[in-house]
């Protein structure tokens, strides 16, 4: 059978995503002015780490309505084939107010890398039949580009400029600035439950890191029973919550973001996360190691909302002063506080037991939050917010959702398998007309090589498609790496395999450290004796990997 969640299932308001942020966002505001605050000291939500400018919550609503009247006024949602509202840029703070303007008008919002080229992103803006693009001036070539390769004629008026200028476009600033929209334009409020389930709010794009990138659907209801799930809503009215703990205006904690905003992690950290604790996010552009560290002593930041490959980066180039202090290793002069951070989250890739160790050691102690989920189900699949997770799992099965692993041929076991989920935040489908990644019964099939006990505890191991089929049986990547990273000269690493499926042989890509180098011979006698499994060495100047910090292993044969 099946396994349910072991945390009760929660009562789920029934209303829009943007209806239950902004009403909680708002009741933060309406006590801390009832308890002697003023909105001339309302603190920023979301600050750009770069130029540092901010946003507090009155000017996200503000300018989520700004911009809802001006897609309105265009046609956005006249018909049915122009619902979708297309952001391409580096990432920005004007994201979150972009993401709710969408909504507020009853669109469908998504975002793309600003690295695509013209024809992934003539594929994407096809998929999703764009009608409006906001966009950075540098890109519009490529976006032109695009729309040419499909013959999709978007209007003029319907290319919105985020940053720069480009002749004959339309700004960002000026609709935002421009306008007084609160008393003109009144907002889509849902509060059907079947419109809900079916309305989609955005498209989420998969990192692509076993195939072509698929854009996930993802409704309303998915987002709030995410939301829920997560542990982000309590039993109480907003009111009564925020009631209890806010007077005038409290410091806000401060979190750092580099996340790309394409991915579903980074959107729920900008777009979510400050408007229902009233945390602030300061959010840079892009992700480099210098400006992460100077972004950590300039704003004192607390929390890190990081990747597996930006932590990786950040310990692998800097070195430790003092219990507070690091320095860059190529500018040794050059160094920064970090004794600030006391929490760190870390997502969207697998993340090896021996490098959280070392990461919260580096971070002088501070804990390290894990969490698993994908795109098609919301980011949510299990974590540690409810119930602590035994040594060893990723998370504890969230609440309101049941799962289950199956073997080869569509069988449950109790051993590891295909893990497969159902629950109110699992996706409607892809965009396109790709096939569902839903079966008949409502379980999303991850394609996560994984085991879950009686208990709820999910022990993730790889993805199906990268496990290793030898001659004594199968056997998982990421097993491997994890024995692989706490070797002390291994800086990082990556193993695939090679050869015929049921004879192959696994191969093991490796970073060597320049502190201790040591022949890959070596290493492979190493892991012989701690592992029994023998493994071939390759020095490999760098591991390939998305933004979000996934291993490309399809690239590792041409490193």
């Amino acid at each position: 059978m099946p396994v349910n969640s072991p945390i009760p299932d929660v009562k789920v308001p029934v209303v829009d995503i943007t209806t239950l942020f902004f009403e909680q966002a708002q009741a933060r505001v309406d006590t801390a002015i009832a308890a002697g605050g003023s909105l001339e000291d309302e603190p920023p939500l979301l600050v750009d780490g770069v130029t540092d400018r901010s946003l507090r919550f009155t000017d996200i609503k503000k300018q989520s309505l700004a911009i809802a009247q001006a897609l309105a006024e265009r046609g956005l949602c006249s018909r049915p084939d122009s619902q979708t509202v297309v952001v391409f840029s580096p990432a920005d703070i004007s994201f979150c107010c972009i993401h709710y303007g969408t909504l507020m008008a009853a669109g469908v919002y998504t975002a793309f890398p600003p690295e695509l080229g013209a024809v992934e992103l003539a594929r994407r803006l096809a998929e999703v039949k764009a009608a409006f693009v906001f966009v950075a001036a540098e890109l519009v070539p490529v976006l032109l580009a695009a729309c040419e390769l499909v013959e999709l004629d978007i209007d003029q008026a319907n290319i919105i400029l985020v940053s720069g200028s480009h002749p004959g476009y339309t700004t960002l600033s000026s609709i935002c600035s421009e306008t007084d929209t609160t008393p003109l334009f009144e907002p889509r409020v849902i509060t059907d439950a079947d419109e809900l389930k079916d309305k989609v709010a955005m498209i989420i794009y998969t990192s692509g890191t076993t195939g072509n990138s698929k854009g996930v659907m993802i409704t309303h209801s998915n987002l709030v029973h995410m939301y829920t799930m997560a542990g982000g809503y309590s039993a109480r009215t907003a009111n009564d919550n925020i009631a209890s703990t806010v007077s005038e205006w409290p410091e806000p904690r401060r979190f750092l973001s580099a996340l790309p905003l394409c991915f579903i992690y980074g959107h729920c950290v900008l777009c979510y996360q400050p408007l229902t604790t009233g945390d602030c996010v300061v959010q840079l552009p892009t992700f480099d190691v210098a400006t992460y560290l100077e972004t950590i002593e300039r704003y004192k930041i607390e929390r890190i909302s990081g990747t597996p490959y930006i932590l990786h980066s950040v310990v692998c180039c800097t070195t430790k002063v003092d219990e507070g202090t690091v320095a860059l290793n190529d500018k040794p002069t050059r160094r920064f506080a970090i004794g600030s951070v006391k929490a760190v989250g870390c997502g969207g890739a697998a993340l090896p037991y021996c490098r959280r160790q070392r990461y919260s050691e580096y971070f002088g102690g501070a804990p390290i939050v894990t969490g698993y989920g994908q795109t098609e189900s919301s980011s949510t699949i299990a974590g540690g917010w409810w119930q602590k997770p035994v040594p060893g799992a990723v998370g504890v099965l969230y609440p309101n959702s049941v799962a289950k692993a199956i073997d080869a041929e569509g069988r449950e076991t109790t051993g590891f398998g295909e893990l497969c989920v159902a629950g109110p935040h699992i996706t409607k489908g892809y965009v396109g007309g790709q096939q569902s990644p839903v079966d008949a019964d409502g379980f999303l099939h991850t394609g996560d090589y994984a085991q879950i006990d009686a208990g709820g505890n999910v022990f993730l191991s790889c993805r199906m498609a990268d496990i290793i089929y030898t001659e004594t049986g199968p056997v998982s990547p990421v097993d491997i790496e994890s024995v692989l990273f706490e070797h002390s000269s291994v800086d990082d690493c990556a193993v695939v395999g090679e050869g015929e499926k049921g004879r192959a042989s696994p191969v093991a890509y490796v970073v060597l450290t320049l502190r201790a180098p040591v022949a890959l011979t070596d290493i492979e006698a190493w892991l012989r004796e701690n592992m029994g499994v023998p493994v071939a060495c390759r020095e490999a100047a760098a591991i390939p990997k998305s933004p979000a910090g996934k291993v490309l292993r399809h690239l590792l044969q041409h490193v």
